[in-house]
């Protein structure tokens, strides 16, 4: 984990990501990251004609609450593609 995303309230999702496995018609959808029996609502913008996406909105709240630190590695896993649900 980079000490940006730490400090900011988003973290990007790569575009080829986003380009294989989301709608190109999401614009921003309430998504949930799944991590140790626990939940979070996070958006999930899309933007197809830049960079990717950026999961927003308790971001900052899950990687708090997940004491998540500079060099951290957390492999997100999409489990649900109809209500956008991503084990942690």
């Amino acid at each position: 984990m980079r000490r940006f995303y730490l400090k900011q309230s988003y973290v990007h999702v790569p575009g080829g990501f986003m380009k294989s496995h989301v709608r190109k018609s999401l614009v921003v959808e309430d998504s949930t990251l799944e991590f140790r029996g626990r939940s979070w609502t996070v958006k999930l913008f899309n933007y197809p004609n830049y960079y990717g996406g950026k999961f927003s909105a308790s971001w900052a709240m899950f990687a708090a609450d997940n004491s998540l630190s500079t060099g951290d590695v957390r492999v997100f896993e999409l489990i649900k593609k109809t209500t956008v649900v991503f084990k942690v």
